[in-house]
């Protein structure tokens, strides 16, 4: 992950983060809470909680919680200590106030440090070396949560204060991870867990979209399963409202596994728009745990209403293909015609027919020497309709 720092003009910062993945790869922090010992608390101590919702484990040996007012450049720390299994969470005890009525569950790591309630920073460092500056960009930073009115956070925005009754938790059990505070997390009624808390019941660990014309598919994988009933598809178009079932669209899951398993569903008529998914996973006591969304430009997926027998035949061979592969299309009719290879985001690459063709059979060919290896698509435009074909150079 490489982040970057970007102040804005009333001088709060945030960092901006550029970090390729489909799941959570490290231990991030999952719930933020300074209220404890205060006024209408019910635990008698503040305390960070941290989650490894990722494939392996995270040994935390050398590693610390730090803390910062919300616009102070004075950071405290407070050393870890061991091994986090992937899917268990682990509890930073922190000061204790005069107020509360309950003790947390017993503590991975204990410190002292008093966190304000409603506004403050908190790193998770790769090292025990007091962080500097009220927002600094030290590569040790593995997560940073600024809540509340902090100068300082990852994404657009801090995450909301919390108080004395409500802690800043991470969305989704603590899985939720876009790099930006404001969006992934929310105030809830504190709920510390340690390692010994019941592992996530899904360990979802990649989900993507891909498009595979004419279709979408979408591939998933988890880790372990605990009683797992299965998945729903949402889907949600641009500018069309929330991500909603699509109907029939429903994947049994493994009840309750150890093994990693591996799912794809392919969602046969996407409109060709900017497309939304989201799984919907529901356990057998009816408990519901949702997946980050993933998108995919669906555009290119244009779909003649005509049907290809009335009208031609679009063919690629070899494929995959280096360095070339011919393609055979038939046009049923004298036509305008546009043949056209794009990339995955729909941007087209070379042209190689384009005008009016007589009926029956033509060829053209694609020569990858100058494209990088990848998936391509072939569209063949007619005055029909247009078919698309998915293309892969290997070098």
């Amino acid at each position: 992950m490489r982040l970057e720092k970007l102040c804005f003009a009333a001088g709060m910062c945030g960092w901006l983060s550029y970090f390729s993945h489909t799941a959570l790869s490290q231990a991030v922090i999952s719930q933020v809470y300074g209220g404890g010992g205060n006024a209408g608390s019910i635990y008698r101590n503040d305390f960070v909680e941290l989650l490894n919702a990722g494939r392996d484990s995270v040994n935390l040996a050398g590693w610390s919680i730090q803390y910062a007012p919300a616009a102070g450049g004075t950071w405290q720390v407070t050393p870890l200590a061991g091994i986090v299994a992937p899917g268990y969470y682990y509890l930073v005890r922190e000061a204790q106030g005069s107020g509360g009525t309950s003790d947390l569950p017993a503590p991975d790591a204990i410190g002292v440090i008093a966190m304000a309630a409603t506004s403050g920073k908190v790193a998770l460092v790769e090292g025990t070396v007091a962080l500097s500056g009220a927002c600094p960009a030290a590569v040790e930073i593995k997560d940073l949560v600024g809540y509340g009115s902090a100068s300082c956070f990852e994404g657009s925005g801090a995450a909301p204060a919390p108080g004395n009754t409500v802690a800043a938790m991470r969305k989704n059990g603590g899985e939720t991870d876009t790099q930006d505070n404001q969006a992934d997390f929310i105030t809830a009624a504190p709920t510390p867990r340690n390692g010994e808390y019941p592992p996530l019941p899904v360990q979802l660990v990649s989900f993507s979209a891909t498009i595979d014309a004419p279709a979408v598919l979408l591939d998933w994988a988890t880790l372990s399963e605990v009683n797992n009933f299965g998945f729903y598809i949402q889907r949600s178009e641009q500018g069309v409202g929330s991500l909603a079932d699509i109907p029939g669209a429903f994947v049994p899951g493994n009840g309750t596994t150890s093994v990693s398993h591996a799912y794809s569903w392919m969602d046969p008529s996407p409109a060709p728009a900017q497309l939304w998914y989201r799984l919907r996973q529901v356990d057998l006591d009816g408990t519901v745990h949702y997946s980050p969304e993933v998108s995919v430009d669906a555009t290119i997926l244009v779909v003649s209403r005509l049907g290809l027998a009335e009208t031609g035949t679009l063919q690629i061979w070899p494929n995959p293909f280096n360095p070339a592969a011919t393609i055979h299309y038939t046009l049923g009719v004298r036509s305008e015609v546009e043949l056209a290879i794009r990339d995955i985001l729909g941007r087209e690459v070379r042209k190689l027919a384009e005008g009016i063709q007589e009926p029956g059979a033509h060829e053209a060919v694609l020569d990858g020497t100058a494209l990088s290896s990848g998936t391509y698509y072939c569209s063949l435009r007619t005055s029909g309709g247009v078919w698309v074909r998915r293309v892969v150079l290997v070098r």
